[in-house]
């Protein structure tokens, strides 16, 4: 923790150095990109100047992070949830009449799940013409581009990524705009202690995480540390919107990866999964394989009996499979929403990391196979 906390002291620098990075190539274009600590910041000062708008809605998927719902609520707006269809993805066609047919909708926010980015047709236009704000949620899809190789973000008049979930650093994210009301830069600033023991804390969770992937015999002990260490930087860190720009430490953390092997690694785990699963327990959320599609994991569905008995099953032959549960889930009560129940129930992820190699996918598909 002490360790964590001394990477995190220096006062963050301008976030005007961000775009030197390589990674500022890997996104779409767009007027202008500011880079922030964290994609809620970047939501929530990107929205600032619609807020205050009497009656004002935003809609929404309701299977969606907690870092994006937050600052909408925070900033006023009235949530409307939308259903999508088989693997969460939006009916573009009655989304855009429920855009059409509310004069109050002034945001609609589209999630691109795991990286499946879908072709938005009409809608970026339909939103323009009635004023309202259509934001592309890529947090899971950077490096991805939908069937005609169109980049993810590539149609709103916002596109948020968030280095974090994607790429393992201790901070970062962008927001690509197609839109004249720019906010101003994040100035640098000395970080205040609560943003930096958050980012301690955040530190040691990867860390731990780390340290599983090595030491899989002591998997157990280790996931629940780094599941306490996750929550505590999530107390602090889900309430803070300030325009703090990203950490230095995160800039040399993403400087040397090696953006075309990472990207050729995951491309080549994400087709090894579909050629080599033989889906007895397992159900691909997305039955066909797309070439633009660099996930951060597979995700698929278990068929029959406990989703957690066959997790605990896979941990015991050090094969780890996560799902995207709490804070995801926002779903209103009462009927209705069947494809984000089904898929908040039962779905799994299964890994495709860069540091997976030939062997690992096949010892990790031989496990997935045999359970």
């Amino acid at each position: 923790m002490i360790s964590c906390l001394r990477e995190w002291l220096p006062p963050s620098g301008s976030s005007a150095g961000w775009p030197c990075l390589p990674l500022a190539d890997r996104l779409p274009a767009g007027n202008a990109t500011r880079w922030y600590a964290t994609g809620r910041a970047a939501l929530y000062q990107a929205l600032r100047p619609l807020a205050g708008r009497t009656g004002a809605i935003a809609l929404l998927p309701c299977y969606l992070a907690a870092g994006v719902i937050d600052p909408i609520r925070a900033l006023g707006f009235t949530l409307r949830f939308y259903p999508t269809g088989p693997g969460l993805l939006p009916d573009l066609a009655a989304l855009g009449d429920a855009v059409a047919g509310d004069p109050a909708a002034a945001v609609v926010v589209v999630l691109h799940p795991m990286g499946r980015v879908l072709d938005l047709g009409p809608l970026p236009g339909l939103c323009r013409s009635r004023g309202a704000l259509l934001v592309e949620d890529c947090a899971q899809a950077l490096f991805c581009s939908d069937p005609a190789g169109r980049p993810a973000g590539s149609g709103g008049d916002l596109a948020l990524f968030s280095f974090t979930k994607y790429l393992g650093c201790l901070d970062g994210a962008a927001m690509v705009y197609r839109t004249a009301a720019l906010p101003p830069p994040p100035q640098p600033r000395a970080r205040p202690w609560s943003t930096r023991l958050a980012g301690a804390w955040y530190g040691a969770h990867l860390r731990l995480d780390r340290a599983m992937h090595r030491s899989p015999e002591a998997a157990g002990r280790l996931l629940a540390a780094s599941g306490f260490c996750y929550d505590r930087f999530y107390a602090i860190a889900s309430r803070d919107f300030r325009p703090l720009a990203p950490s230095p430490v995160s800039a040399r953390q993403l400087q040397p990866l090696d953006w075309d092997a990472l990207i050729a690694r995951r491309k080549r785990n994400r087709s090894a999964v579909y050629s080599g699963l033989g889906r007895a327990r397992l159900s691909l959320v997305y039955p066909d394989d797309q070439p633009g599609w660099v996930p951060m994991a597979v995700p698929a569905l278990v068929e029959g009996g406990s989703r957690e008995a066959l997790v605990a099953a896979a941990m015991a032959r050090n094969v780890f499979l996560a799902s995207l549960t709490d804070r995801w889930d926002f779903l209103p009560p009462g009927g209705g929403f069947a494809h984000e129940r089904h898929y908040l129930d039962r779905h799994v992820l299964i890994p495709v990391h860069e540091h997976l190699d030939d062997p690992a996918m096949h010892r990790l598909l031989d496990v997935l196979n045999a359970l």
